[in-house]
């Protein structure tokens, strides 16, 4: 790892360094960076500012660090922090912002998808509002980043998840100087102050949480609209599934009719051709006899063929409308299809 000396003052020197990958200016005083610093420094990978007096980030300052894996601007002067300056560092994945004056991140809400990378970040030791802070961490939370906390995390103060925050009563009640008058009294009274912050961070906290209920109590309903819509969509469909099996069954019934009626005409007609030939010989009538037995035994055989095929399409019909009352969620089958002989 290459180390700046520790009395630098000017960044020219390492302007032409471009093969550098490791640059560590920690406890350096730089001054004001300027846009073209870091130009010629493409191969950076790893660049520590931590304790470099930095009070300000400007935009463009690291376009041509694409390559930088962890970057830390930890305990510098920084007031105002935004994801976007940082959106060239593809390969980004650990980020140190601790030790700052921080009161806000400026599009946290998009961090995955600026440096899509990120997985480590510290925040603690900043100005943080604590509900804000409760805010960023729910954040940074739900985007699987993990927030490194302080090796001493805040016990006996207003914290998130142990990281220091002011609420915004803390801003109006200073805690009273045991110099303006009697000690026991301030320190009284600096109690009551510190259960009156400790209630309010509460109420913070619990406002916030609310929030996060409500949306999710509206993605739910949301839910049950779709699911309930899915519902009407299978009941319509059934139904007009039902209307065609009704019609199919109408249809199976008449083709019934008509084999009935074929089979009475055949019988029919035997009988008149029995009636006319009263005169022929037993040979002739023996055929006569056999071939309307043959008649009427298929048209009987084809009868009966089609009564027990509609008696096991119907029984498939009985079937599926008991599946689908069953399954809400599952696809609607389309009608059965027209049967074939």
């Amino acid at each position: 790892m290459q180390n700046l000396p520790a009395k630098i003052v000017k960044f020219e020197m390492l302007q032409n360094a471009t093969e550098l990958e490791t640059l560590d200016a920690f406890n350096t005083s730089l001054g004001p960076l300027k846009f073209d610093t870091f130009s010629n420094m493409e191969s950076l990978n790893y660049l520590n500012l931590s304790k470099t007096e930095l009070s300000h980030i400007d935009y463009g300052m690291f376009t041509h660090q694409k390559y930088i894996v962890t970057l830390d601007l930890s305990y510098n002067k920084l007031e105002f922090f935004d994801i976007n300056i940082f959106s060239r560092m593809i390969y980004l994945e650990t980020l140190y912002i601790h030790g700052n004056s921080l009161t806000e991140i400026e599009h946290i809400e998009n961090i995955k998808s600026i440096i899509s990378r990120l997985y480590v970040i510290k925040i603690h030791e900043n100005h943080w509002n604590c509900t804000y802070l409760a805010k960023i961490l729910k954040i940074l939370d739900q985007r699987y980043i993990f927030v490194e906390h302080p090796e001493n995390p805040v016990k006996n103060s207003p914290n998130v998840l142990g990281i220091g925050c002011k609420t915004k009563l803390q801003s109006k009640i200073q805690p009273i100087s045991g110099d303006q008058g009697n000690e026991t009294i301030s320190k009284k009274l600096n109690e009551i102050i510190d259960q009156i912050n400790e209630e309010k961070t509460k109420r913070e906290n619990h406002k916030f949480d609310a929030d996060v209920m409500k949306s999710e109590i509206h993605n739910i309903q949301k839910e049950i609209l779709d699911i309930k819509s899915t519902i009407l969509t299978i009941q319509k469909d059934e139904n007009q599934r039902q209307a065609n099996s009704s019609n199919e069954f109408n249809a199976f019934k008449e083709l019934i009719e008509h084999f009935k009626n074929i089979t009475l005409e055949k019988e029919k007609k035997a009988h008149e051709l029995a009636t006319q030939n009263k005169g022929l010989n037993a040979f002739e009538f023996l055929l006569t006899i056999f071939i309307t037995f043959f008649a009427v035994s298929s048209a009987f055989y084809a009868y009966n063929r089609l009564k027990k095929h509609l008696f096991v399409r119907i029984n498939m019909i009985d079937g599926q409308r008991a599946q689908s009352t069953n399954t809400v969620n599952s696809t609607v089958e389309l009608p059965i299809s027209e049967m074939r002989f």
